[in-house]
């Protein structure tokens, strides 16, 4: 299977959302796209916060950078203090040479304060926006 080297994500539940970004040059620093959001009714979702050109104000990486952030979103509720405790996530940049591939892993405590996580620098965006470098299709 492919990507068959990385640890399992867990037993309790496991999802897996599959974004391909279009056009990455399109995009100044800042700019954000979403993933589609995934979860089961009534419960708690999540989805992607992908910056192709990379967050603003972020030390000397700012506009330099591809950053994914993983985001919960809490079910309707009356409960303002919510917790989703350690958490085990991966992002990972595919390329199609599949060493290439960048993984980023981490657990975390999600609660109604701290609803995302993830990385500044993934990807740099010199590389993402070259297809020679196999991040993006040549047709994109």
């Amino acid at each position: 299977a492919r990507f068959g080297h990385l640890p399992p994500m867990g037993q309790t539940r496991s999802e897996k959302i599959v974004f391909k970004l279009k056009s990455p040059r399109k995009y100044s620093e800042g700019d954000f796209v979403y993933s589609r959001t995934m979860g089961p009714p009534r419960s708690f979702k999540w989805r992607l916060k992908v910056y192709p050109s990379g967050t603003l104000g972020t030390a000397s990486q700012n506009g330099k950078n591809l950053s994914a952030f993983v985001e919960v979103i809490s079910p309707p509720s009356d409960m303002p203090m919510w917790e989703c405790k350690s958490v085990r996530y991966l992002i990972l940049a595919i390329n199609r040479d599949e060493e290439n591939t960048i993984c980023k892993m981490d657990a975390f405590t999600f609660n109604a304060q701290k609803i995302d996580r993830g990385w500044h620098c993934i990807v740099p965006i010199s590389l993402l926006a070259d297809s020679f470098y196999g991040f993006v299709d040549e047709n994109d």
